[in-house]
């Protein structure tokens, strides 16, 4: 089995959409599978050792740039797709690549647009915005779980760069596994969780 995932942005959403592969390749252990994302987000999808390939297109190439990987995609018989993003890029990729392609995509743009708009809260409680990734997979046998140890590994050079900061900020090597990192902010306003949840979070580990 072939798989393409799509999710071009953000940080945060790349990030969770990076269980997939894991997923898959779970499941799935012969499955190949590709990840199409924006040119500035290669470097995270590249942690992940379940993806065999890394397709990227740049926001400054807009249309153009999209159509160019698109007709690349075509050649590759996917069979699947997995639309993580559901945007209209990620329609215009699904669109042109062979309609007998299987088509997966979360179902929960419909009731962000609801919540947004109206106010209206469909979404189960408590919310879980990486199971509701996940649950699609159900499509293609995969148990909504994630894996207990899953392989992700950082470039070299992001490891010795964080362990130079940390050295700079008074830790010592022995204290690098006894830390936590806090990202206290958002694109989105209303993506942005208080300041005093996150401090009560610091003083609880």
């Amino acid at each position: 089995m072939k798989i393409l995932i799509i999710r071009f942005s953000s940080i945060g959403d790349v990030t969770q959409a990076l269980s997939l592969p894991y997923l898959v390749q779970q499941n799935h252990p012969t499955a190949e599978i590709h990840f199409l994302t924006r040119l500035d987000f290669k470097e995270i999808v590249s942690c992940s050792r379940a993806i065999a390939k890394i397709w990227t297109v740049d926001k400054i190439e807009g249309l153009f740039g999209l159509w160019q990987i698109v007709q690349q995609l075509r050649e590759q018989n996917y069979d699947v797709v997995y639309d993580a993003h559901n945007n209209l890029r990620s329609f215009f990729v699904r669109f042109f690549l062979n309609p007998k392609i299987k088509i997966i995509k979360p179902m929960y743009r419909f009731k962000r647009f609801l919540l947004l708009n109206f106010k209206i809260n469909l979404f189960p409680q408590p919310f879980s915005g990486q199971m509701d990734l996940i649950r699609p997979l159900q499509q293609m046998d995969i148990k909504s779980k994630l894996p207990e140890n899953p392989v992700m590994t950082l470039p070299e050079k992001t490891i010795q760069d964080t362990q130079q900061f940390l050295l700079t900020r008074g830790l010592n090597e022995s204290d690098f596994n006894s830390y936590y990192v806090f990202v206290p902010s958002a694109a989105h306003f209303f993506k942005r969780w208080p300041i005093k949840h996150w401090m009560q979070l610091a003083k609880n580990n």
